[in-house]
C-alpha cells in the first residue's frame, strides 16, 4: 500500500512539474481517442429522462476495464450506469504510461446522457473526463380530440 501511495505521489509531482514546464507528456493517462460505445437506454429515452453517471474507472496495465475496482461515485438512474458499464466492457483503451512503463490507472469520468427535441442539434464533443451520450427525445403524446 505504501508503494502505491508513493507511485501516485510521484505521478502527481511529475504531472505538476510537466505542466509548469509547459509539457504534459510525462504521465499519459488512458484517454479515449474515440468515443465510448455507449447507447442511450431505450426505456429511459422513451420516458424523456436525462441523467449523469460519474465513475472512478480502473484500467489495468493492458488498458482493459477492471470492473471489480471501478466505483460508482454518482448516478441519476441505475439503467444509465448499466449502459455505461456495458459500453466500457466492450471498449479497448491504451494503457496509462509513466516513464515508458505501463501501470494500473484509476481516473474519474463523467457520462452525461442528453436528449434533443429535434435532429438539427449535434451532440457536443467529448472532452477529457466528460463524455456526452446523445439521443433524440421520444415524441410527446398528444391528446386525441374526437
Amino acid at each position: 500500500m505504501k508503494f502505491a501511495r508513493r507511485v501516485v505521489a510521484l505521478i502527481a509531482i511529475a504531472s505538476i512539474a510537466a505542466c509548469v514546464r509547459g509539457s504534459t507528456s510525462v504521465a499519459r493517462q488512458a484517454v479515449a481517442d474515440y468515443p465510448w460505445p455507449i447507447r442511450y437506454p431505450e426505456p429511459i429515452r422513451s420516458a424523456n429522462v436525462e441523467g449523469v453517471v460519474i465513475l472512478d474507472l480502473a484500467l489495468d496495465s493492458l488498458g482493459r476495464y477492471d470492473r471489480s475496482r471501478t466505483r460508482v461515485v454518482s448516478e441519476t438512474h441505475g439503467l444509465f450506469t448499466l449502459a455505461v458499464r456495458q459500453g466500457i466492457d466492450s471498449a479497448a483503451r491504451a494503457p496509462a504510461l509513466y516513464a515508458a512503463r505501463r501501470f494500473t490507472a484509476i481516473h474519474r469520468d463523467t457520462f452525461a446522457f442528453l436528449l434533443f427535441r429535434d435532429s438539427t442539434r449535434t451532440c457536443p464533443p467529448r472532452r477529457e473526463h466528460w463524455t456526452p451520450v446523445c439521443a433524440i427525445a421520444a415524441p410527446s403524446p398528444r391528446a386525441v380530440v374526437p
